[in-house]
């Protein structure tokens, strides 16, 4: 390898942070049933690695499970809990009844103010703000110091939130009509926000007549929205001129044992998904029709389902009366155990926002030059692997040491016209 190509491989070490083990072989897990740490039924989840996973629920549950043991916090309510999303371990929201959100700081849970009593489903966040949906359309958004009204343009529940940026975010809920340049149209409420100034949040027309209860993604055009009747559709940036919709159906096998309950959706990479509901969760990795059924329990429903990656891939299903299942999945090239945390690097982006931001040109570019020409030679494919291997050691040199940042970033600067030419 000569030395332009050396720097390459080494710019693509340091910077490809975006996904890595999507790429890496894994192996499979179990779903086991955690220790039992309250009697409320959890409505969702959040982890910032394996060992750090927090779930909320009804009575103001809220529980935290360090890899190992369970135990319940003070929320300061009583208010159910219905979501919860964080930035990092000392930076984390959970939102509820009557407009109830408290932010944990990495000691205590404190009350914020909403400003309204609308009951609240979900949270999401980015870099910049974070966002909060629920009933009667409410959006929320939070800029650092105080939560606003957001414009929805709807009057039915919203359900669930999620982005693949903070130009980038979808909220999901019931039917409910919509006017949109001209066009009126009904259908599942699946709202866009692209960062415009006026808080605007567009709808997105589709063919579904159900109640959407969560939204995921994996990344920029391509997120996935699922109902309580197993009805799965994905998002690609495409408007189907012939159906009239920017959905489409995914065609999986995934029914419960009842509708009109609450549901969700998670997963780690595009081909590799779970939903839960009532009496089901499904495993939907890979390209099949089928999902496999996991966790049956009979009428026990299960509410939502979170996964992170840390050395090795975690998930967490929580529902009534308290249950909770975890599964690990390790990459076949790690040996560390699912305990450890090898870096305060917990979300995917972040390493390449420290040197180009989220949303820049070149941080997308860089996502190209591995999906479109490192992965595609068993030489790429190495690369991928051996930067998995020091990633935690990269890290830390990173958030150490300036100066290693700067040269990163100077070396960067002078290959990006290089990585450019081989992705067009």
């Amino acid at each position: 390898m000569n030395r332009l190509m050396k720097r390459v491989a080494l710019a693509c070490f340091l910077l490809m942070f975006v996904t890595p083990l999507a790429f890496l072989p894994l192996a499979e897990g179990n779903w086991t049933q955690t220790e039992d740490c309250t009697g409320n039924d959890l409505n969702d989840a959040w982890a910032s690695s394996c060992s750090n996973a927090y779930f909320v629920g009804n009575r103001g549950t809220i529980a935290h499970y360090d890899g190992s043991t369970c135990s319940e916090e003070d929320s300061g309510t009583t208010s159910y809990l219905q979501g919860i999303w964080g930035r990092s371990a000392s930076d984390i929201y959970a939102v509820g009844y009557n407009g109830y959100i408290t932010h944990f700081d990495g000691t205590n849970w404190s009350a914020m103010n909403s400003g309204t009593t609308n009951q609240l489903n979900a949270v999401w966040g980015c870099q910049n703000g974070v966002f909060a949906v629920g009933e009667k359309g409410t959006i929320l958004y939070y800029n650092g110091s105080t939560w606003q009204q957001m414009a929805s343009n709807m009057t039915r529940t919203l359900y669930g939130v999620w982005g693949s940026s903070c130009n980038d975010v979808f909220a999901v809920g019931a039917v409910d009509s919509f006017n949109y340049q001209g066009k009126p149209f009904t259908c599942s409420a699946t709202l866009h926000y692209d960062g415009n100034d006026d808080y605007r949040w567009d709808p997105l027309e589709n063919k579904q007549n159900v109640t959407l209860q969560d939204i995921w993604g994996c990344g920029e055009c391509n997120a996935f929205a699922v109902s309580d009747d197993g009805t799965l559709i994905n998002y690609d940036c495409t408007y189907d001129e012939v159906r009239e919709s920017w959905w489409k159906n995914v065609e999986k096998n995934i029914s419960f044992a009842q509708t009109g309950m609450s549901c969700g959706i998670s997963g780690y990479t595009c081909n590799d998904i779970f939903v839960v509901g009532r009496g089901h969760s499904f495993d939907c990795r890979g390209d099949s029709d089928d999902c496999d059924g996991i966790i049956a329990l009979e009428d026990q429903l299960l509410a939502d389902v979170f996964c992170v990656e840390d050395n090795n891939i975690c998930c967490w299903a929580v529902g009534g009366s308290g249950a909770s299942f975890a599964e690990t999945i390790t990459s076949t090239s790690s040996t560390t155990s699912t305990s450890t945390t090898t870096t305060t690097c917990n979300n995917p982006l972040c390493c390449s926002e420290q040197v180009y931001g989220e949303d820049s040109e070149n941080t997308k570019l860089l996502r190209q030059f591995r999906d479109e020409v490192l992965k595609s030679t068993p030489e790429g494919q190495e690369m991928i692997r051996l930067y998995y291997e020091l990633s935690p050691i990269i890290v830390k040199a990173m958030e150490e040491d300036e100066s290693f940042k700067k040269s990163i970033k100077e070396t960067l600067d002078e290959i990006m016209p290089i990585i450019r030419g081989l992705v067009d």
